[in-house]
């Protein structure tokens, strides 16, 4: 007497292709046919060098990082502005380096200070700046403190006064054209002196 097995009970024979190697050098087989192969832990052919097709795999995810700025970038620069009374040159400044920086993309934590904080701003400068939607209060005015300039990466001292109380390293500014009766002809050279300083920053990161 002749059995018959039962078709349902198996699904077939399983035809193995040869096996091949992934991107970093592992080795395994693929079923053509339904029938499955037991999983089996990845084994690296050659596991003290990684093959081209890796190497070529990690560049492109390490470029891909860079370009949606997934690679950390250095902290924003701290630049501390500071003159005679804070509400002018100082604080004109900080805005317009602010604007500046935002254009080109660099992050920088920015303070003005007053050696004497008071308010000094003429009529004209302030239709000036109004005109150009410059907002020096932005920040309030504050007086220079003896911890103010630690860990700062630019220090610019906008008088003479201002200078002799700042560490050595402190730029000195002090001969730009007044911005109260001569902002027309300050305003391109600040912008100027902001922007090199902006490149000097960048190139330190």
């Amino acid at each position: 007497m002749t059995s018959r097995g039962c078709s349902s009970c198996t699904s077939g024979p399983t035809t193995m292709r040869p096996s091949w190697h992934g991107v970093f050098g592992q080795r395994w087989t693929r079923p053509t046919s339904r029938g499955r192969v037991p999983a089996k832990p990845m084994q690296l052919s050659n596991p003290g060098t990684l093959t081209r097709r890796a190497v070529l795999a990690l560049s492109a995810a390490v470029v891909g990082s860079i370009g949606t700025g997934a690679v950390a970038r250095c902290r924003p620069a701290r630049v501390l502005l500071v003159c005679q009374f804070g509400s002018v040159k100082s604080a004109v400044a900080r805005e317009v380096m602010k604007r500046r920086a935002a254009h080109r993309g660099i992050e920088i934590e920015i303070r003005s200070r007053g050696i004497t904080p008071e308010e000094h701003m003429s009529p004209a400068l302030a239709v000036a700046l109004r005109a150009e939607g410059v907002d020096t209060r932005a920040q309030p005015l504050t007086g220079l403190a003896s911890t103010d300039w630690r860990r700062q990466d630019a220090i610019v001292a906008f008088d003479p006064v201002a200078k002799s109380g700042l560490p050595a390293g402190a730029l000195d500014w002090s001969d730009l054209p007044s911005f109260n009766s001569d902002y027309a002809r300050a305003r391109p050279l600040l912008a100027a002196r902001l922007d090199a300083l902006l490149d000097d920053l960048r190139r330190r990161c």
